[in-house]
Order: C-alpha cells, then sequence, then structure tokens
C-alpha cells in the first residue's frame, strides 16, 4: 500500500487496472471472483455498520435510492441481532417500569437443548 499524495488523488490507477487486478485475485487464490462483487460487498458492510442509506448511494455512485437496497445484503445473523438488541432494549424499559429484574435472552437456535428453559 501507498500514501496518496492528496485526498483527491484517484484510488486506482486504471491505466492497467485489468492487469493488477488479474494479478491480486491470482496471489489471492481468487480467480473466479469479479470486481464488481466488492460493491456488494462494501454496500453490506456500509449498511450494516451505519445504516446509512446516502452514505452507499454517495461511495458508490448508486444513481437512485432503489440501487442502495439491490447492492446492500444484510448478513444472515444481523437481523436476528438486531430483533434480539430489540427485544432487550424493550425488555429494560418495561424491567425498570415495573421494578423487575431483567432476565438474559435465551437464543433457541443457537443454545444446546439442555441448557433451554423448561
Amino acid at each position: 500500500m501507498k500514501v496518496l499524495p492528496s485526498p483527491e488523488s484517484p484510488v486506482f490507477d486504471f491505466s492497467n487496472f485489468r492487469k493488477l487486478w488479474n494479478k491480486a485475485r491470482k496471489e489471492a487464490g481468487v480467480d473466479g471472483f469479479r470486481f464488481y462483487g466488492l460493491r456488494h460487498t462494501c454496500a453490506s458492510h456500509v449498511m450494516m455498520a451505519s445504516g446509512n442509506h446516502a452514505a452507499v448511494q454517495g461511495l458508490l455512485r448508486l444513481k437512485t435510492p432503489g440501487l442502495v437496497m439491490r447492492y446492500g445484503h444484510l448478513a444472515p445473523g444481523f437481523l436476528r441481532q438486531i430483533a434480539q438488541s430489540l427485544d432487550q432494549r424493550l425488555f429494560l424499559k418495561v424491567a425498570e417500569s415495573a421494578q423487575i429484574e431483567p432476565k438474559a435472552i435465551t437464543n433457541p437456535i443457537t443454545t444446546p437443548v439442555e441448557a433451554l428453559p423448561v
């Protein structure tokens, strides 16, 4: 890696991009991988990290918000994690108002059967 001369400097050297990309793919052992796939990966990580559609649209230079939804894929466990976080937050608010002790959330999918409450 090298430092860019200025913030406005292009990140990629497109004059010999194909040669550099093919060399990088070969060294990484991902011969069938296309550069285009990195756009989906970037969009997905930005969506999961920030939830900011405008950031995804700006970073990838997508013309419409609909394209943001096409590019930004959420990891399988991400929505479950968000739902559990919301459930915990709502339960804590109820517990505070009702003066009860909060209990840990048990995930029936990842918890061994013998550890599940009866």
